[in-house]
């Protein structure tokens, strides 16, 4: 599925552009303590990995210290390897946890739009195309029936 495939099928849901901090804080934030923060912490499972998440402290109306510095890591992860984090989540690169997400879901739009926030730092600047799908329709392609080879194969 290539990424603007991706970027049409969850542009009905965009609304106006939010500042990444703001997206990370609200969207991903959550997102990452509902479904990652379970292994990827201090003592869990992955706390020998690069990713060790902290739980946030909760700040009225602003992102805390401990969210910018989950920014800051996952930001760093994404320089180094852009493609990282939607890999690992969809087990198309080696990932203990297994598939986090799948491919169509509101979660891995979360992720993938954090992506392409980190990857286009004008994100919410570019031109973006009519999506080709209406959302109201209710029809949604399907998964991919073709397998890709992980790392190790």
């Amino acid at each position: 599925m290539t990424s603007s495939f991706l970027f049409l099928l969850f542009s009905c849901n965009r609304q106006k552009c939010l500042d990444t901090e703001v997206f990370f804080a609200t969207r991903m934030q959550p997102l990452i303590e509902e479904n990652c923060i379970g292994c990827h912490n201090s003592s869990g499972l992955a706390s020998e990995s690069r990713l060790i998440i902290q739980e946030r402290e909760v700040k009225k109306d602003r992102p805390s210290d401990v969210t910018n510095a989950n920014m800051n890591l996952f930001v760093s992860l994404l320089q180094d390897d852009s493609m990282l984090l939607t890999d690992k989540t969809l087990e198309k690169r080696i990932h203990g946890g297994g598939k986090i997400f799948d491919r169509l879901s509101e979660e891995y739009a979360v992720l993938y739009e954090f992506q392409q926030r980190v990857i286009y730092k004008d994100y919410c600047e570019l031109e973006l195309p009519s999506p080709n799908i209406s959302c109201d329709d209710g029809v949604y392609p399907s998964e991919n029936p073709y397998r890709r080879l992980t790392d190790l194969q």
